[in-house]
């Protein structure tokens, strides 16, 4: 099955303040102290906002028969909070890849990923991760979203022709 895969921060959610996901990404073992909380839940779902163009066009994209994967830096520990997140946003998707973060980095992470699941498309907001994965031979079209925006005629087009 032809399939598509996004990153979650940063593609598909961003902060809702400036400097929220860098607080999120960065001080992760501070906040892993309340993310096992209901305060730590109610924290990670008021920072965090679903990005409705990617929403919108990953169902576009379920519609047309493809699979949604998508995949995270974010560690498997957070599995069911990134599950409740994502089901209570309505954000279609088929299988969900978190990090371990102790074996390999979340950019290795995502090229072995990306490799075995050899997508048509994929959506990248870290450059550094962006290029790493331009250069690792992978078959598929790296689409990079900056701050939330992407054009997604560029995605269509591939799906498309694929």
């Amino acid at each position: 099955m032809k399939t598509i895969v996004s990153d979650i921060d940063g593609v598909i959610v961003r902060g809702v303040i400036p400097g929220s996901g860098f607080l999120l990404e960065h001080f992760e073992s501070l906040l892993g102290a309340f993310l096992g909380t209901s305060l730590g839940h109610r924290l990670y779902r008021y920072f965090r906002k679903v990005n409705p163009e990617v929403r919108e066009l990953l169902l576009q994209v379920r519609n047309a028969g493809y699979r949604i994967v998508l995949i995270t830096g974010a560690k498997a520990r957070h599995w069911q909070l990134v599950v409740d997140f994502l089901n209570e946003k309505d954000v279609p998707y088929d299988l969900l890849r978190l990090s371990d973060g102790v074996l390999e980095s979340v950019t290795q992470f995502k090229a072995r990923i990306l490799a075995e699941i050899k997508p048509v498309v994929y959506l990248e907001d870290k450059l550094q991760i962006l290029r790493v994965l331009q250069n690792a031979g992978l078959a598929c079209k790296i689409v990079p979203v900056r701050k939330g925006k992407f054009d997604p005629s560029i995605i269509l087009d591939v799906l498309r022709a694929a």
